[in-house]
């Protein structure tokens, strides 16, 4: 889930590069020109993911997903320039999905309204308003500091 919401909406909207080799293009002289890559444009790559416009977490599991796919999977960068935290992160909003997801179920309200992507100096998806229901009575949390009360063994 995680990684298709990053494919979606990637957490940066430009990554820059300097050309080390010929890439085609008249203007890029290697060594010396600067590359723009844009990890957005999913209808662009309709040919690397199949329906690039929808939500589709399913399609990163392991018997599903090709090598392609992971190659133009790079939100946060490739090869000596990828970023070092990128384990961190993926680590870190898998554990915050599923603490959230195992007390509090989720549920989208904002059927209709509008979904666009509008261009920032970030990428960010709009405003989704959100219903938050504990789970069971049990397991909410109680008083100020959050924490769920815990049975008497």
């Amino acid at each position: 889930m995680i990684t298709e919401t990053l494919r979606l909406y990637p957490p940066t909207w430009l990554l820059s590069r300097r050309a080390v080799r010929n890439v085609g293009w008249p203007a890029a002289r290697p060594g010396r020109s600067r590359c723009a890559l844009q990890p957005v444009r999913p209808p662009a790559r309709s040919h690397v993911f199949p329906t690039p416009d929808a939500f589709a977490p399913f399609r990163w599991l392991p018997e599903r997903v090709t090598s392609l796919q992971r190659e133009s999977f790079f939100v946060f960068g490739a090869s000596r320039r990828k970023c070092i935290g990128d384990v961190l992160g993926m680590s870190g909003a898998t554990i915050t999905v599923a603490m959230l997801t195992s007390r509090w179920d989720l549920h989208h309200r904002g059927i209709g309204r509008d979904r666009r992507i509008r261009p920032h100096a970030e990428l960010t998806p709009p405003p989704t308003p959100v219903a938050v229901r504990p789970r069971n009575a049990e397991r909410a949390p109680t008083g100020s500091s959050g924490t769920t009360p815990r049975p008497a063994h």
